[in-house]
């Protein structure tokens, strides 16, 4: 399974079990139509630079993210605490993968430094 469907079904399952678990237990809204579909499209961008190598991108885009769910006042407590936990699965399979796939760069040997001679030479006269 690619990185892309682990972390969307990660963050699925994260919107999901704050569906089940947030009934009745904790105050607040659940997001609107057009705030999860923003989120989503968020976690797909992500989801794209991560399966392409653009790590750089990705964990800025996760910082985006991270600030929309900020940003969120009001929305169910639970479901919070499930969609921030489900970003920092993505965020922490995002580093996992960006480190494993970091291409390995040779390094060059130092090279020795020269050594620096003086010779003197002497005469004698007679």
């Amino acid at each position: 399974m690619g990185f892309a469907r682990r972390s969307f079904a990660l963050l699925s399952a994260a919107i999901a079990a704050g569906g089940i678990a947030g009934c009745g237990s904790s105050a607040g809204r659940w997001l609107s139509q057009s705030q999860a579909n923003r989120l989503t499209a968020q976690i797909y961008t992500i989801t794209d630079q991560l399966d392409a190598g653009y790590c750089g991108e990705a964990n800025r885009s996760i910082a985006q993210l991270r600030s929309a769910l900020n940003a969120l006042n009001g929305v169910n407590s639970t479901l919070m605490a499930n969609l921030q936990q489900g970003v920092s699965k993505i965020q922490s399979l995002a580093s996992s993968q960006c480190v494993s796939s970091a291409p390995v760069v040779p390094t060059k040997p130092a090279r020795p430094k020269r050594r620096t001679t003086t010779s003197t030479t002497t005469t004698s006269t007679q």
